[in-house]
Protein backbone atom coordinates (compact mmCIF):
# COMPACT_ATOMS: atom_id res chain seq x y z
CA UNK A 1 0.00 0.00 0.00
CA UNK A 2 1.22 3.47 -0.88
CA UNK A 3 0.18 6.63 0.94
CA UNK A 4 1.29 9.92 -0.56
CA UNK A 5 0.41 13.53 0.15
CA UNK A 6 1.81 16.81 -1.18
CA UNK A 7 2.26 19.59 1.33
CA UNK A 8 3.28 23.23 1.10
CA UNK A 9 5.36 24.98 3.75
CA UNK A 10 3.76 28.05 5.33
CA UNK A 11 5.77 31.11 6.38
CA UNK A 12 5.66 29.89 10.00
CA UNK A 13 7.21 26.52 9.02
CA UNK A 14 4.04 24.42 9.18
CA UNK A 15 2.97 22.11 6.36
CA UNK A 16 -0.51 22.18 4.84
CA UNK A 17 -2.19 20.33 1.95
CA UNK A 18 -1.82 22.22 -1.33
CA UNK A 19 -5.39 23.50 -1.62
CA UNK A 20 -5.34 24.75 2.00
CA UNK A 21 -2.36 27.04 1.33
CA UNK A 22 -2.75 30.80 0.98
CA UNK A 23 -1.49 31.71 -2.52
CA UNK A 24 -0.30 35.06 -1.15
CA UNK A 25 2.18 33.26 1.10
CA UNK A 26 3.84 31.34 -1.76
CA UNK A 27 7.01 32.13 -3.62
CA UNK A 28 6.04 30.77 -7.03
CA UNK A 29 9.68 30.34 -8.08
CA UNK A 30 10.90 28.61 -4.92
CA UNK A 31 7.94 26.55 -3.83
CA UNK A 32 8.84 25.10 -0.43
CA UNK A 33 7.01 21.98 0.59
CA UNK A 34 7.23 18.27 1.17
CA UNK A 35 6.00 14.96 -0.08
CA UNK A 36 4.80 12.59 2.61
CA UNK A 37 5.41 9.12 1.15
CA UNK A 38 4.74 5.87 2.98
CA UNK A 39 5.10 2.52 1.23
CA UNK A 40 4.00 -0.74 2.86
CA UNK A 41 4.31 0.75 6.33
CA UNK A 42 7.76 2.31 5.75
CA UNK A 43 8.01 6.10 5.84
CA UNK A 44 10.20 6.91 2.83
CA UNK A 45 9.84 10.71 2.64
CA UNK A 46 8.57 12.97 5.41
CA UNK A 47 8.35 16.68 6.19
CA UNK A 48 11.88 16.67 7.65
CA UNK A 49 13.00 16.25 4.02
CA UNK A 50 11.23 19.35 2.73
CA UNK A 51 12.57 21.08 -0.35
CA UNK A 52 11.31 22.74 -3.54
CA UNK A 53 8.31 20.45 -3.88
CA UNK A 54 7.32 21.25 -7.47
CA UNK A 55 10.85 20.51 -8.65
CA UNK A 56 10.94 17.33 -6.58
CA UNK A 57 7.70 16.11 -8.17
CA UNK A 58 9.14 16.86 -11.62
CA UNK A 59 12.27 14.85 -10.71
CA UNK A 60 10.13 11.94 -9.51
CA UNK A 61 8.20 11.95 -12.80
CA UNK A 62 11.50 11.70 -14.68
CA UNK A 63 12.46 8.83 -12.36
CA UNK A 64 9.25 7.00 -13.26
CA UNK A 65 10.06 7.39 -16.97
CA UNK A 66 13.61 6.11 -16.42
CA UNK A 67 12.36 3.19 -14.34
CA UNK A 68 10.04 2.17 -17.18
CA UNK A 69 12.76 2.41 -19.82
CA UNK A 70 15.87 1.12 -18.02
CA UNK A 71 14.72 -0.51 -14.80
CA UNK A 72 16.59 1.90 -12.55
CA UNK A 73 16.53 5.58 -11.72
CA UNK A 74 17.90 7.96 -9.14
CA UNK A 75 17.82 11.63 -8.30
CA UNK A 76 18.91 14.02 -5.63
CA UNK A 77 16.47 16.41 -4.04
CA UNK A 78 16.59 19.91 -5.59
CA UNK A 79 18.38 21.62 -2.73
CA UNK A 80 19.44 18.87 -0.30
CA UNK A 81 21.93 15.98 -0.38
CA UNK A 82 19.13 13.41 -0.24
CA UNK A 83 19.21 10.65 -2.86
CA UNK A 84 16.07 8.79 -3.95
CA UNK A 85 16.43 5.57 -5.99
CA UNK A 86 14.13 3.13 -7.78
CA UNK A 87 15.57 -0.26 -8.80
CA UNK A 88 13.58 -2.98 -10.58
CA UNK A 89 13.72 -6.37 -8.86
CA UNK A 90 12.44 -9.77 -10.01
CA UNK A 91 8.72 -10.54 -9.76
CA UNK A 92 7.53 -7.06 -10.87
CA UNK A 93 8.87 -5.40 -7.71
CA UNK A 94 10.80 -2.17 -7.29
CA UNK A 95 13.19 -1.38 -4.45
CA UNK A 96 12.55 2.19 -3.34
CA UNK A 97 15.35 3.64 -1.24
CA UNK A 98 16.29 7.00 0.13
CA UNK A 99 19.53 8.10 1.72
CA UNK A 100 19.67 11.26 3.81
CA UNK A 101 23.05 11.20 5.55
CA UNK A 102 23.02 8.24 7.95
CA UNK A 103 19.27 7.80 7.55
CA UNK A 104 18.70 5.05 4.96
CA UNK A 105 15.19 3.73 4.27
CA UNK A 106 14.28 0.92 1.89
CA UNK A 107 11.14 -0.93 0.89
CA UNK A 108 9.97 -3.02 -2.06
CA UNK A 109 6.67 -2.48 -3.82
CA UNK A 110 4.86 -3.63 -6.95
CA UNK A 111 6.10 -1.59 -9.94
CA UNK A 112 2.65 -0.97 -11.43
CA UNK A 113 1.33 0.23 -8.08
CA UNK A 114 4.31 2.56 -7.63
CA UNK A 115 4.02 4.10 -11.08
CA UNK A 116 0.24 4.45 -10.87
CA UNK A 117 0.16 5.90 -7.36
CA UNK A 118 3.09 8.32 -7.75
CA UNK A 119 1.95 9.32 -11.23
CA UNK A 120 -1.57 10.09 -10.01
CA UNK A 121 -0.25 11.95 -6.94
CA UNK A 122 2.06 14.05 -9.14
CA UNK A 123 -0.80 14.81 -11.52
CA UNK A 124 -3.02 15.85 -8.61
CA UNK A 125 -0.25 18.07 -7.22
CA UNK A 126 0.34 19.89 -10.52
CA UNK A 127 -3.39 20.29 -11.19
CA UNK A 128 -3.93 21.64 -7.66
CA UNK A 129 -1.02 24.07 -8.09
CA UNK A 130 -2.45 25.34 -11.38
CA UNK A 131 -5.75 25.88 -9.58
CA UNK A 132 -4.15 27.52 -6.54
CA UNK A 133 -1.96 29.86 -8.60
CA UNK A 134 -4.74 30.44 -11.18
CA UNK A 135 -2.25 29.76 -13.97
CA UNK A 136 -1.53 26.98 -16.43
CA UNK A 137 2.05 26.84 -15.21
CA UNK A 138 2.51 23.06 -15.07
CA UNK A 139 1.07 21.95 -18.42
CA UNK A 140 4.38 20.37 -19.53
CA UNK A 141 4.59 18.28 -16.38
CA UNK A 142 0.96 17.20 -16.76
CA UNK A 143 1.57 16.03 -20.36
CA UNK A 144 4.62 14.06 -19.16
CA UNK A 145 2.60 12.38 -16.39
CA UNK A 146 -0.19 11.45 -18.79
CA UNK A 147 2.42 9.82 -21.05
CA UNK A 148 3.87 7.85 -18.10
CA UNK A 149 0.44 6.65 -16.99
CA UNK A 150 -0.41 5.46 -20.52
CA UNK A 151 2.69 3.21 -20.71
Amino acid sequence: MIGVQSLLRTPDGAFVPVLEADPGDLDEYYLAGAIDLEINGTQIIDTEMWDYVDQLWAYICTMLQDLRSSGTSRTYFPDQPIELKFERLPSSLVLVSIEAGDDIRKVSVDEEELVERLGCAAKEFFQDMNSLLRQDRYSGELRKIDSILRQ
